[in-house]
């Protein structure tokens, strides 16, 4: 009688492109939607993703010529947060955060139009585009969001030479537990950029 071995299949990690501004992200993009998806056709990509600075313009073009193009949109958007409290060691005018939301789903969806809503209209002009933690309250069920890697919250405090890990710490706790629930994923500040640039 032979012995059956269980087949063990290895699968490879792709690597999807996340963090991506067209040039519907200005002074920070300079790409068309529609180059940026050819692109990732040309490199075999599954899915892509489109995080523009604080504005949702190119996301019906994005989704719509990333499907005709077999590619999974992954829709998102790049926001500047204001700084939780000056217990880290900042005011509001100083450099903000940067932290990437994700669609999940169609309430995620609505509620990441509502926050990119909320950076201009009625907004505090002493915030200069920025949310709160309090503007973020409520509004972050089916996002997915991410601490922005090099130019996230944390990074600043994990920088070398900074020697303040417990500020780090305790941010990511207030973000965690004050308005991100569902989903906060700590992205890596030293992560490669992947085969190519796009």
């Amino acid at each position: 009688m032979c012995s059956k071995r269980a087949q063990v299949t290895e699968i490879s990690p792709i690597y999807i492109p996340l963090r991506n501004h067209s040039a519907y992200s200005l002074l920070e993009g300079a790409i068309s939607v529609e180059r940026l998806v050819q692109l990732a056709v040309e490199d075999g990509l599954p899915a892509l993703g489109l995080t523009d600075t604080s504005n949702l313009f190119g996301a019906m073009e994005f989704s719509l010529t990333a499907q005709r193009a077999r590619i999974q949109p992954i829709l998102g958007c790049q926001l500047r947060l204001a700084h939780p409290s000056c217990s880290f060691g900042h005011s509001l005018s100083s450099l903000p955060l940067t932290i990437l939301l994700f669609v999940q789903n169609a309430r995620g969806n609505s509620n990441l139009v509502k926050l990119v809503s909320r950076t201009t209209v009625g907004q505090d002009s002493a915030l200069h585009g920025q949310l709160t933690l309090d503007q973020l309250e409520g509004l972050t069920d089916g996002l997915i969001a991410l601490s922005g890697g090099r130019m996230g919250p944390l990074n600043q405090f994990l920088a070398p030479g900074t020697q303040r890990q417990n500020q780090a710490i305790d941010l990511a706790k207030t973000l965690r537990h004050s308005c991100l629930k569902d989903v906060f994923i700590l992205s890596s500040a030293g992560m490669a950029m992947g085969m190519r640039r796009l």
